[in-house]
């Protein structure tokens, strides 16, 4: 493992140490095995963590050399059969390894060479849509943690997956939902307000929509602004046959341009007349200037 992956490591194994610290009514120890003093992760959790302080079973030597064979129970996901139970006189031994390339089989590899039972946990019993999940140390630990405590291994490994990926979309989605939710809330006591968002909802499709736009369109006074004009003009141009009414919008809307063009032109002539007029003046001060020494000499 990398610096950055061992960090990693570090921080789940703190995450899962609070999580047994913070749960006295579920009767669970945790111990850390191959954890001598030259031990990256070791030193990692000493220096960054405060490891020092915790009250943890440290051992320097290997499960597989702690613990017996009858009691030990090594968790992974290529293992064939899954755990059902939870049980208070068992070892569960969770693989503390960061790879970011992810290093297949490796857990269930060394519980095969040392002939340890393996079990994984019960996705596909539970939720089969949710197999491949690579879970962290201390999510692992959470999910026995729950077990332990209800029993409900559905609810325990839906805590465990991620929200994008149990099909809710996220926080994004429910937070579109919560407004949707307001929205409806809002509307169920003013209905009018309803009828003038759907209304509103109709002319931003049609407006988008484009070819046959204005063809289409039927309400008494579509538009509630001049840039609404402006586009259906604009969209008018790709439309195979408007109608009479959408003809006289799309006249209006023409009207009102040229109007607009009309006046900006008088008003760029007035502001060039009135330049005009201030340069001739400033011209005859200058010549005003330069004569009358003439005068005073």
């Amino acid at each position: 493992m990398n610096e950055k992956e061992i960090r990693s490591l570090a921080k789940q194994l703190f995450i899962s140490y609070h999580l047994v610290r913070s749960s006295p009514s579920v009767p669970m120890q945790l111990h850390l095995a191959s954890f001598d003093d030259d031990n990256t992760v070791y030193q990692a959790c000493r220096d960054l963590f405060s490891f020092n302080s915790w009250i943890v079973r440290r051992h320097e030597r290997p499960y597989w050399e702690v613990f017996s064979r009858e009691e030990v129970v090594v968790l992974s996901p290529d293992a064939d059969e899954e755990l059902l139970s939870v049980e208070a006189d068992k070892v569960y031994v969770v693989g503390g390894l960061v790879d970011r390339t992810i290093s297949r089989s490796e857990t269930f590899r060394q519980a095969e060479q040392f002939q340890f039972e393996t079990r994984k946990l019960p996705f596909p019993t539970f939720l089969p849509e949710q197999q491949r999940l690579v879970l962290n140390v201390n999510t692992v630990v959470e999910i026995l943690l729950q077990v332990r405590q209800h029993g409900d291994w559905k609810a325990a490994l839906l805590s465990a997956v991620p929200r994008r990926l149990q099909g809710t979309g996220g926080r994004k989605k429910a937070r579109l939902d919560r407004k949707r939710e307001r929205r409806e809330e809002i509307f169920s006591h003013n209905p009018e307000l309803r009828n003038e968002a759907e209304a509103r909802q109709v002319r931003e499709r049609q407006w988008c929509r484009g070819k046959g736009r204005s063809s289409t369109f039927d309400d008494e006074n579509p538009f509630e602004n001049p840039d609404a004009l402006a586009a259906l003009a604009l969209f008018n141009e790709d439309a195979s046959s408007p109608s009479d009414s959408a003809r006289g919008v799309v006249s209006a809307a023409e009207e009102g341009a040229v109007s607009s063009r009309a006046e900006d032109e008088k008003q760029r002539e007035d502001m060039g007349d009135s330049t005009e007029s201030r340069t001739r003046n400033g011209e005859l001060e200058k010549n005003a200037q330069v004569v009358n020494p003439l005068f005073d000499s």
